[in-house]
């Protein structure tokens, strides 16, 4: 597919998220550290990505989904190192079928809203 508009996700979104998982499945009681050596990681690589900000390498992605129980893939496309979705000339959507009802609800908004905000544009450019 000839992908008009690639949408990818944000590094604050995916700490966030990650944060968010540990948390769920870990509470306060595992530290990161013990995390990361179980994970197979640098024992600072979640300081350097929740808390520095750093981007996680493809590594990173792959080892802490091993751990997590989830694919790589679902981990490098919330980071942003993998498109969430796609776009075609067509309108074709590719990314859909990755996304949870919660995620595809906040896409259609985001979508909605750019497009009201073109509109208001496109709008303002019409000559009268």
């Amino acid at each position: 597919m000839s992908s008009e508009l690639v949408v990818y996700g944000s590094l604050e979104g995916f700490r966030r998220w990650l944060d968010y998982e540990l948390f769920r499945r870990f509470g306060r009681a595992t530290s990161n550290r013990s995390i990361c050596i179980k994970a197979g990681l640098p024992e600072n690589a979640l300081y350097r990505v929740l808390t520095k900000g750093e981007r996680p390498s493809p590594l990173f992605c792959e080892r802490m989904a091993e751990y997590l129980g989830l694919k790589p893939e679902e981990l490098e496309r919330r980071a942003g190192l993998r498109p969430v979705l796609e776009v075609g000339y067509n309108g074709e959507l590719t990314g859909v079928d990755m996304l949870s009802e919660e995620e595809r609800a906040s896409v259609r908004r985001a979508f909605a809203e750019a497009v009201d905000a073109l509109k208001s544009m496109d709008g303002a450019r019409t000559p009268s």
